[in-house]
């Protein structure tokens, strides 16, 4: 994460299933996270999110995500729709 991106505003970092680190790596993300790099936007994805410990958890902005339902996924899409309508129509 020390280094800055190439061609981007940002560097994204995701870690999935940030609560199986070892040790060592553990130590360095908080060191990462202590200071971290203007640049750099760290996501950290956990399934098991009371694993964390909370020197972790406090120097992170939590989002829990939830299913979407098959209501919202039509909602969503038809969404959608409507707006390539208004594309192709403005074409």
């Amino acid at each position: 994460s020390k280094y800055n991106p190439t061609s981007a505003k940002y560097k994204i970092i995701i870690l999935d299933e940030v609560h199986m680190l070892s040790k060592q790596a553990f130590n360095g993300l908080l060191k990462t996270l202590e200071e971290p790099p203007s640049a750099t936007i760290l996501i950290l994805i956990s399934s098991n999110p009371f694993k964390l410990l909370p020197t972790l958890i406090s120097r992170c902005q939590t989002i829990q995500f939830q299913p979407l339902t098959q209501k919202n996924i039509k909602k969503i899409l038809k969404e959608i729709l409507i707006d390539l309508r208004k594309i192709k129509n403005s074409m």
